[in-house]
C-alpha cells in the first residue's frame, strides 16, 4: 500500500519542507515502510514508477488517495497517528527532499531531462526501510470507514486537495510546547504517568448550560481551574443517544470550564438540552474529554417546595396503618376482658332435698 502525501501535508509536520516536492510512504506486507521522494511534476508518472520499483502488477498495489487504475483504501486513525509519528521522527527527510529539488531544478534550467539526469535510482527509497511499530496493514477490502479528521475542500468547485490526514494535529503530539520533541512511548499499548494519573482521577460534577449566543459552557461546581474554550465543530462528539458529549481536547487533566464557542455546538445538542440546565460527569480517556449528559436535575433553589416532597404522603400512610393496627389490639383486649371477667349478679340459689320434720310444727285442731 502507498501513501502520497503533498507538499502542503509535509509542511505541516517539517516546516522547511520544499513546496515542490511530494512523498510516497510505501508501507510492505512485512511491516517495513521505504520513503520515496518525487517532484510535484512526477505525479502523474509517479505510480508506473512504482510498479517497476516494485516490480508489481497495478492489481497489486493499493495508492491513497484514489489513483485511476489502482486499488485504493481509507485510512484508520491509528494508521493516521503511526504515519505521522514515523514522519517526524525522519529528521533527514527534508534535507534529501531539498537535495532532489535543486537537482531537478538545474536540470530543467540546463535544458535536461530530470529524470535521465538525476537517473530512476534518484528517487530511491530513504536510506532508511523504518518499521512502522504500532500500525497494521489494511486488508484487502476493508469496510468504507469515515473519519472525523477528514478534511473538506474549500469550495466545491475547486479540486479535492490531497490532504488525506490531520497531520497537524498529529504532529502537535510530538510537541511540548518549546519547539522540542515529547518523549516516544517505548511501544505500542504503552500511556505516560501524566496521562494514567488522569484516568485515575474520579469524574467530576460539572453543570451543563446553554449561553444566550447558541453556544454552551460546562462548568465545575466547586474549584476554580483552567479554562479551554473549543472553536472546531470537528472537535465535538455526540453520541447517538445524546447522552454522552467527546471533546477532542488533547488535555491530560479535566479542565475546571469548558466553553464551546457557538458555531463549534451541533444542533443535536442544544435541542437535547431544550434551554435546560443539566448536570453532567466529565472525564478523560485517551484524548477526548467525556462529558454525561441527564444525570440528574441540577437544583437551583434551595427551598424545596411541598407539593413536590413525597415526605409528606408517607406520613399520612404511616399514621393510617397505625390507627387500624390500634383500634385491631384494642378489639382483641376488650373481647379478652369480656370473657374472662366475673359476672355482676350474685349467684341464684341451688334447691337441695331435706326431709321435713313434722313435729316442729303445732297449732291447734
Amino acid at each position: 500500500m502507498s501513501v502520497l502525501l503533498d507538499a502542503e501535508d509535509m509542511r505541516l509536520i517539517h516546516r522547511a519542507w520544499p513546496v515542490d516536492m511530494r512523498l510516497g510512504v510505501c508501507l510492505m506486507p512485512s511491516g517495513d515502510c521505504q520513503l520515496m521522494l518525487f517532484h510535484q511534476d512526477e505525479s502523474l508518472g509517479f505510480p508506473d514508477r512504482l510498479k517497476d520499483h516494485f516490480g508489481l502488477r497495478a492489481s497489486e498495489i493499493s495508492i491513497h488517495p484514489k489513483v485511476a487504475g489502482f486499488a485504493t483504501h481509507p485510512m484508520k486513525y491509528s494508521e493516521e497517528r503511526a504515519l505521522a509519528n514515523l514522519l517526524s521522527d525522519n529528521l533527514e527527510l527534508t534535507e534529501e527532499a531539498l537535495d532532489y529539488s535543486v537537482n531537478f531544478a538545474y536540470a530543467r534550467e540546463e535544458g535536461l531531462d530530470p529524470v535521465n539526469f538525476m537517473g530512476r535510482e534518484a528517487a530511491h527509497p530513504s536510506a532508511a526501510n523504518s518499521v512502522i511499530e504500532d500500525a497494521e496493514l489494511l486488508p484487502v477490502d476493508p469496510p468504507e470507514l469515515t473519519f472525523s479528521t477528514r478534511r473538506k475542500s474549500a469550495s466545491s468547485n475547486k479540486p479535492i486537495r490531497n490532504l488525506h490526514f490531520d497531520l497537524k494535529r498529529e504532529a502537535q503530539r510530538f510537541e511540548d510546547g518549546t519547539g522540542k520533541k515529547a518523549p516516544k512511548a517505548p511501544t505500542f499499548g504503552f500511556k505516560s504517568a501524566a496521562h494514567l494519573s488522569a484516568l485515575d482521577t474520579e469524574p467530576k460534577d460539572f453543570v451543563l448550560k446553554a449561553t444566550p449566543a447558541g453556544g454552551i459552557t460546562i462548568t465545575a461546581k466547586s474549584g476554580v481551574g483552567p479554562k479551554v474554550t473549543v472553536r472546531d465543530a470537528q472537535q465535538v462528539f455526540l453520541r447517538d443517544d445524546r447522552k454522552l458529549l467527546a471533546l477532542q481536547l488533547g488535555e491530560t487533566t479535566v479542565p475546571e470550564e469548558i466553553n464551546l464557542l457557538p458555531h463549534a455546538v451541533p444542533s443535536a445538542l442544544l435541542q437535547a438540552l431544550g434551554g435546560k440546565v443539566e448536570a453532567a460527569e466529565v472525564f478523560v480517556q485517551d484524548d477526548y474529554v467525556y462529558a454525561t449528559l441527564g444525570q440528574q436535575p441540577v437544583v437551583q433553589d434551595k427551598a424545596i417546595s411541598k407539593k413536590a416532597a413525597p415526605k409528606p404522603l408517607k406520613v399520612r400512610k404511616r399514621w393510617a396503618a397505625l390507627r387500624l393496627v390500634g383500634l385491631t389490639a384494642l378489639t382483641i383486649a376488650g373481647i379478652y376482658l369480656v370473657l374472662n371477667s366475673p359476672l355482676g349478679a350474685p349467684p341464684e340459689p341451688v334447691a337441695v332435698e331435706t326431709p321435713i320434720d313434722w313435729q316442729s310444727f303445732t297449732g291447734n285442731l
